[in-house]
């Protein structure tokens, strides 16, 4: 018995940090800085470059998955101005019910987005090490 109460304790501290592995927050931590910076990259070659549209189809799928898992760690983390705003992000590039705006716009948003995610790592990082 309480080998299960060491083991819930364990996945809500794990949760609460993000953390891959209980006790663990190191792997979650590159993970999330790879993943948003891979993303953000993504974004931005995106602006720059004239591409197929397959491309920007999966570009949102990268860029919401990436913004919901960052959300989700800012919410375990209790940084909730955070994980508002990265599901704010995440719903406008959600695949599933597109937001249609023009190309221009569309650039724009993309490395305001791409300088976004830079910075939400940094400040979830720095989060973390408090």
């Amino acid at each position: 018995m309480r080998d299960e109460s060491v083991e819930g304790n364990n996945r809500r501290q794990s949760l609460r940090y993000g953390a891959a592995h209980p006790g663990s927050t190191t792997n979650a931590t590159i993970a999330s800085v790879v993943v948003a910076l891979a993303a953000a990259l993504v974004l931005v070659l995106g602006a720059v470059i004239n591409w197929p549209y397959v491309y920007f189809q999966l570009l949102r799928v990268v860029v919401c998955g990436t913004c919901a898992y960052l959300a989700l760690v800012a919410w375990g983390m209790e940084q909730h101005g955070w994980t508002a705003a990265l599901v704010g992000v995440a719903l406008l590039f959600n695949p599933f019910l597109t937001v249609g705006l023009s190309r221009g716009i569309w650039q724009v948003l993309d490395i305001v987005t791409a300088a976004f995610l830079t910075f939400a790592v940094m400040a979830l990082s720095r989060a973390r090490q408090k």
